[in-house]
């Protein structure tokens, strides 16, 4: 490999002036292949009204092709860089129609074994950060992914590393909030990402030859980690890593070279249903060229939307491959929510979801670790049956003597030898003092002499209260008459009783106000009723 001095200056470095500030608007956009199509991106591109600057490892789709040079005709300044040492001949002829139809286009830096990178930002604003390449020919087939992203912070360090490769200089690339690039930081990134992972690692990837990517895995399901792998097994290339992987109690699921989905993404889900959840998305295979050697580019984001999709379709494409030659039956968990905030003295609930895998066929036991003093779970099923799929609900309830503060539950499934586990962070807030409100209704009531009126009286308890409550009314007129059914209502104090006002010949008209007083359990609570005694001709 050609090197290259590192501190030549950084072409067009001068255009920014500074770190961006990350805007608290910044959002990520996931857009999922095959299920979408290329529209998406076409879409994408078609916004840009002054830029399109593009890094492309393959192109060879016509349509996009035509939709650069339309952009260009528009007076878009277009600019793409297209690898030349290892997919020169299938580039070439997008290559000579750019350049002929008004885009600036040039080849990739050869200092890199490849430029395997698939960027393409738009008026120096928003980058899409794809693992497809424009290859018209793979849309249809092909599991890939990609993130729009307008991180002021990201697109910044991608423009800066574009201008630099567009001229082949040296570069060290900024790595804004998000970003993995090769052959700078992404082994480092992607191991941290895997070294760090406490719970679940859900993997697609084209590759897996990179030594040190494989004994992390193993290492990481050593430790207990569930490690599901999605492949595609083309020709037994990673035979010798699958077997190692799945020694170690990896799940490896691959699909056949011939299937109608071919696996070409990208993509770590870490800890996914946990707080440090986290995925990466982006060109690096697991292979050392890509890491070390290429120009690759990914980011590794915490989007909620994101993962959540990232996990559902990950998930489906694990099930759908057949599972490796020794790959262990096992299961999962996730909760959901994966987090939550109760008062002492209330509760909450979260989902626990199990999922099996590669044949495993047993009853799995829930139970609740790391409760904090005060608080209690319950289970809607301690036992889920064989072969151990499905949900169970879970309420965590602090008493009020819990202390406020933020607490992480481990939730333990345990069958066939196996004990994976969910967490949910728990935050106990100060507790609602028990006691109970009153309401009536309707809210006023005229009545003639000679002439009964009636309100509902709605008792509502909070934080606890369990006591029975007993009406009384006050400040009633002369010649009115107020009269409960029931006079009190029983423990624990939740519900309603009718208060008739019977107004005789004596009453003088007007309007009055009548308070209705509860009390019960060392509580009191009222509300005033607006009465309004009309006179006779009325």
């Amino acid at each position: 490999m050609k090197k290259t001095n590192m501190a030549a200056a950084l072409l067009g470095l001068s255009l920014f002036s500074g770190p961006a500030l990350k805007s608290a608007s910044s959002t990520y956009t996931l857009v999922t292949e095959p299920d979408q199509a290329v529209q998406p991106i076409y879409n994408f591109i078609s916004t840009a009204t002054q830029t399109i600057d593009m890094t492309m490892y393959e192109f060879t789709d016509t349509a996009g092709e035509q939709l650069l040079a339309q952009m260009a005709a528009k007076g878009v300044t277009v600019r793409v860089i297209l690898d030349q040492n290892l997919e020169k001949k299938s580039n070439t002829a997008a290559y000579n129609y750019l350049t002929q139809n008004g885009v600036q286009c040039q080849w990739a830096n050869p200092t890199y074994s490849a430029t395997h990178q698939k960027t393409i930002t738009v008026d120096g604003a928003t980058s899409a950060i794809l693992t497809l390449n424009l290859t018209s020919q793979y849309y249809s087939t092909s599991r890939d992914f990609a993130v729009i992203d307008n991180d002021p912070n990201d697109v910044a360090a991608i423009e800066a590393t574009f201008n630099a490769d567009f001229n082949s200089l040296a570069t060290t690339p900024p790595t804004g909030d998000d970003l993995v690039w090769s052959p700078t930081n992404s082994q480092s990134a992607l191991l941290a990402s895997i070294n760090g992972a406490q719970h679940s690692l859900l993997i697609e990837n084209e590759e897996m030859s990179d030594t040190a990517i494989v004994n992390a895995l193993v290492s990481a399901a050593s430790r207990g980690v569930l490690v599901q792998v999605v492949m595609t097994n083309t020709s037994n290339d990673y035979a010798t890593q699958f077997s190692a992987l799945t020694k170690a109690g990896v799940e490896v699921s691959t699909y056949a070279a011939t299937a109608s989905l071919y696996i070409h993404a990208k993509v770590i889900l870490a800890d996914y249903g946990n707080p440090n959840a986290s995925v990466f998305i982006g060109s690096e295979n697991f292979s050392n060229a890509s890491l070390t050697k290429n120009r690759e580019l990914g980011l590794i984001i915490s989007d909620p939307a994101i993962m959540s999709s990232i996990s559902t379709t990950l998930t489906s494409d694990f099930t759908g491959g057949s599972p490796w030659s020794g790959s262990q039956a096992n299961f999962s968990m996730q909760a959901n929510p994966t987090s939550l905030t109760v008062a002492a003295g209330s509760s909450g609930t979260s989902t626990i979801a199990t999922a099996v895998f590669d044949g495993f066929n047993s009853a799995i036991s829930l139970t609740a670790g790391g409760l904090p003093a005060g608080v209690t779970a319950a289970f809607s099923q301690t036992s889920l049956p064989a072969p151990g799929s499905g949900t169970s609900t879970v309420t965590l309830s602090a008493n009020s003597s819990g202390v406020p503060g933020a607490y992480t539950v481990t939730i333990n499934g345990t069958g066939g030898g196996l004990q994976p586990s969910a967490t949910i962070s728990l935050t106990i807030g100060p507790g609602v003092t028990p006691g109970f409100s009153l309401s009536a209704n309707p809210a006023s009531v005229s009545i003639a002499p000679g002439g009964p009126g009636n309100f509902t009286i709605t008792s509502t308890i909070a934080g606890g209260f369990n006591a029975a409550v007993s009406l009384a009314a006050s400040s009633v007129p002369s010649g009115v008459t107020a009269t409960f059914t029931p006079a009190s209502i029983p423990a624990p104090g939740s519900g309603s009783a009718t208060l008739t006002l019977a107004v005789s010949g004596s009453a003088a008209a007007g309007t009055y106000s009548i308070t209705v007083t509860g009390t019960g359990g060392g509580a009191s609570a009222s509300t005033n009723i607006p009465l309004t005694v009309s006179s006779v001709n009325d």
